[in-house]
């Protein structure tokens, strides 16, 4: 039977705690719970300095690499595995309140950058130079530094981490920045594609036509508007059927199909067997 999975909470020391943590990343110094399928509701980086084992992220395994930068969106199912010696860097968590602050003229960064809320693509950066690397290093410490600090400590960190932010957009080969559009569009999926799965439902939010959308989308993110809506509603399909207790019956409801055999058609078509033999496979 399939278990429910977890989901880790950012919790503060007390009232006067910022919802920014830093930890070392160490094998045998993070928590076993971190050994077994989880998601968070907030967002984490991992810097890796010195690569051992496995990162599984959803479906993919990835090899953990030296100098290695790996992206964890909130409600991203992920597990490390390790191997050999162990691996070591730092771990980065924050909410999107801690973000989206009004002291940040930048609010849309995370959904604008690709490897956050980028379903289907591998939100990892290697081969990173060693001195471009050490930047990011850098900019941890002091990060860390301004964590014991009374005052500004967290509109430093706010900022340093738009910095560091900015800078993996920097060595990410072949970037691009998304239109304000389109990061409207990621927010709106992320926030309703459980009820609305046609992209002229998510082009009347934004107030322009589905063509100029789809157009927009194609031209930014590489896929149209429909892809990227029934990508979001298979991952969560996905995460359901292998990680809750609910019936295919009960899935296809709670993802706003209001006839389990569409949903049922729909996954095969995309997916190539049956939400029932997904499950249990």
């Amino acid at each position: 039977m399939n278990q429910p999975i977890p989901v880790h909470n950012f919790t503060l020391d007390d009232k006067s705690s910022i919802p920014f943590i830093i930890f070392p990343l160490k094998e045998d110094e993070v928590g076993s719970d971190a050994h077994e399928p989880h998601r968070h509701n907030f967002y984490e980086i991992f810097f890796f300095t010195k690569g051992a084992g496995t990162h599984i992220l959803e479906e993919s395994s990835h090899s953990v690499k030296s100098n290695t930068i790996h992206f964890i969106s909130p409600g991203q199912v992920h597990e490390l595995i390790n191997a050999g010696s162990g691996y070591e860097g730092y771990a980065i968590m924050f909410s999107r309140e801690f973000f989206f602050n009004d002291s940040v003229d930048n609010k849309n960064l995370i959904f604008n950058h690709p490897l956050f809320y980028n379903y289907g693509a591998s939100p990892i950066i290697e081969d990173i130079e060693e001195n471009d690397f050490q930047y990011f290093v850098n900019l941890i410490e002091m990060m860390q530094q301004e964590l014991i600090q009374e005052k500004f400590g967290a509109e430093i960190i706010r900022n340093y981490l738009q910095i560091l932010l900015l800078r993996t957009l920097a060595i990410i080969p072949n970037s691009t920045t998304s239109s304000s559009t389109v990061q409207e569009f990621k927010i709106l999926v992320e926030e309703n594609f459980y009820k609305f799965h046609q992209v002229n439902e998510y082009a009347s939010l934004l107030n322009c036509s589905a063509s100029a959308l789809t157009k927009e989308l194609v031209k930014t993110t590489g896929k149209s508007g429909l892809q990227h809506i029934q990508d979001r509603i298979l991952l969560e399909a996905k995460r359901l059927l292998k990680h809750s207790e609910l019936s295919s019956k009960q899935i296809a409801y709670q993802l706003g199909f209001a006839d389990p055999p569409h949903f049922h058609k729909f996954f095969r078509k995309h997916i190539g067997v049956t939400p029932n033999q997904y499950k249990i496979g």
